[in-house]
């Protein structure tokens, strides 16, 4: 539940339907593709419970859009539509619910409609100023943006309202690193270090500063236990690390892997275009970066810090390549 305390209204009258709501709502089933599944499962039982639950709602929006994340790309299409549908229908229960706005918010995020997910998720703000989860997503909205001291407002926030969500101290690290303050992202890290099952954004945020500090030893060895359990977009993540520390052959071998991926339509374009980064290659990563918007490997929401990234401080050089303004037409959140 984005708020904190009692819940201030009866969400449901089905008490089956509320428990697999709580059983659904533990985001630490958010963090491997199997247990987010599990997590789907137990949303979609809770409104078929009851049709006019509009926080198992909000929460079956935010599972389709994880569990379509790690969707083959033939299939991801399908699951934003379905993410998109349940969180109207949310806000059209119950208009008046910070939680439905703020789903709706990241939804419209995760395909690059900027605009609309900085008004659905100010307005969740002003519904409940209490919840800290619109703030943990405005940060990856204010980084797109290119307003990385408004990213470390909202985190801070966000912090402030939940102190012990590894959710937010990761937030905080992220917004850090964006502002490139990243001596004062690692304490932020270091408390995410006993998790289990591990945060994955916590070790991509903890890679790119290692590698902003031109620490490559250290930004490798945080990606690498990542790969195998985190985000699809990791690997190209660990190829561009390769790249920058000086192991092309490395690199190029991560590279024939996501070709391969991609061509048995299991991987998609953003990855390769990561790699292509860390070889200096700007304009083919362009290239590769722009195919990755149609073939959704390239997401808008916040949940993988790899995608982000790319608005950073890491990929400053990459930025100013003049092929980038094509690319960057296309990821231009609106300015207030």
């Amino acid at each position: 539940r984005a708020g904190k305390g009692p819940l201030r209204r009866v969400p449901t009258r089905n008490v089956a339907a509320y428990e697999l709501y709580l059983r659904a709502s533990d985001r630490a089933l958010f963090r491997n593709d199997s247990t987010a599944r599990v997590a789907l499962q137990y949303f979609q039982e809770a409104v078929a419970l009851d049709s006019t639950f509009a926080l198992g709602w909000a929460g079956l929006a935010r599972t389709y859009g994880r569990v379509g994340s790690a969707a083959p790309l033939s299939e991801r299409d399908r699951y934003y539509a379905l993410a998109e549908e349940s969180a109207r229908k949310a806000v059209a229960i119950d208009d008046s619910l910070a939680e439905a706005y703020a789903t709706l918010g990241l939804v419209r995020m995760s395909v690059f409609d900027f605009a609309a997910a900085e008004r659905h998720l100010r307005h969740a703000v002003a519904l409940d100023p209490e919840a800290a989860l619109p703030h943990e997503w405005m940060v990856s909205l204010d980084l797109w943006a290119g307003r990385a001291e408004g990213a470390l407002a909202h985190a801070e926030r966000a912090l402030e309202l939940d102190p012990l969500s590894p959710y937010a101290h990761a937030e905080v690290a992220r917004a850090l690193l964006g502002n490139d303050r990243c001596d004062e992202a690692f304490p932020f890290l270091d408390k995410l270090s006993g998790l289990e099952p591990p945060l994955p954004r916590g070790a991509v945020i903890a890679a790119q500063c290692y590698a902003r500090k031109e620490r490559w030893p250290e930004a490798i060895a945080a990606m690498g236990p990542t790969v195998e359990r985190g985000p699809r977009a990791t690997l190209g993540m660990l190829g561009y690390l390769l790249a920058r520390a000086g192991r092309r052959e490395d690199a190029m071998r991560v590279m024939d892997t996501l070709v391969a991926r991609r061509d048995r339509g299991a991987g998609g374009a953003f990855e390769i275009g990561l790699v292509y980064a860390g070889l200096g290659d700007f304009e083919e990563s362009i290239d590769w970066l722009d195919r990755a918007i149609d073939d959704r490997s390239f997401l808008g929401n916040p949940g993988n810090p790899a995608h982000v990234a790319i608005m950073g401080p890491l990929f400053e050089e990459l930025r100013r390549h003049p092929d980038f303004e094509r690319l960057r037409e296309r990821l231009r959140p609106q300015k207030r």
